[in-house]
């Protein structure tokens, strides 16, 4: 296909956590220095085997992914009530629409008038799109490209995706289906970030979010996880990303959601016999 990214095992990749038993899991960069915003302990990895990955900057894997989306929709009931949901991290092709509906769910943003322009031009070359990561939909996205996909061992956007509801750029990213396939090389020491001269350019780390929208979004998503047929033993959302540290757009830490399923609270009731 012309997105596929082939990463090899000669390909350096990274990830940084807060604590060791942390190191080895599903999301990476290609440079040590982008993924520090997630914790102070930076593991370079290699992949066993070459893994063939979605390129999520490729015009040709959008189109294709949304003509996917459109099929589940029409059988799966989860997909069809959640699709724009499903669509946010890649962006829509509607820059105006894409800063509408952010809005729409009460996702916080910088206003329009202080986004710079390179970073408004930059979505130029990705078809409009604007790449903004929230744990919530990446959950839920990552669990259908994984089902829809099954050829593939992940997903991949290997330059800075401009962000205009941050004003910055996303990092450079790698998400493996399965960790299994990933090998630690080394750890490598304390990473810091030298000063630069001018304006430097803002990476944006992935965010959290905790409103109403994202609390339905998450109940009506349970019968979706199960409606998929996934690799047995290998829950993507209670196993693979909660070990994952995200951060705020600004750098500041937040707290791990719970991404358990939820519990069935309407338990049966027991009834007493009436007497006649």
């Amino acid at each position: 296909m012309s997105f596929d990214f082939i990463l090899t095992p000669e390909t350096p990749i990274y990830r940084s956590v807060k604590s060791r038993e942390m190191l080895l899991g599903e999301w990476y960069t290609f440079l040590p220095e982008e993924t520090i915003l997630y914790g102070p302990i930076t593991g370079e990895f290699k992949s066993k085997i070459p893994l063939k990955l979605l390129d999520i900057t490729k015009a040709t894997f959008y189109n294709d992914v949304i003509n996917k989306i459109i099929e589940y929709s029409k059988t799966n009931v989860f997909v069809n009530a959640n699709r724009m949901l499903l669509l946010f991290p890649l962006g829509f092709s509607d820059r105006l629409l894409y800063i509408k509906y952010a809005d729409s769910k009460n996702i916080l943003r910088v206003p329009t008038t202080d986004v710079k322009i390179e970073i408004e031009l930059d979505t130029q070359f990705y078809g409009n799109r604007s790449r903004h990561s929230i744990l919530e939909l990446d959950v839920y996205l990552i669990t259908l490209l994984k089902s829809i996909y099954p050829e593939y061992h992940g997903i991949v956007s290997p330059i800075k995706l401009p962000n205009i509801l941050s004003n910055g750029y996303h990092h450079s990213e790698l998400c493996i289906f399965n960790k299994e396939n990933i090998e630690l090389v080394k750890e490598l020491p304390s990473i810091q970030t030298g000063g630069t001269m001018g304006d430097p350019v803002r990476i944006v780390g992935a965010v959290s979010l905790d409103n109403e929208f994202i609390r339905r979004y998450k109940k009506s998503m349970i019968g979706f996880e199960e409606s998929l047929k996934l690799l047995s033993n290998n829950s993507i959302i209670e196993k693979q990303f909660a070990p994952y540290v995200y951060v705020s757009s600004t750098g500041e830490e937040i707290p791990q959601p719970t991404l358990n399923k939820i519990q069935n609270v309407n338990k049966k009731r027991k009834t007493r016999k009436r007497k006649d």
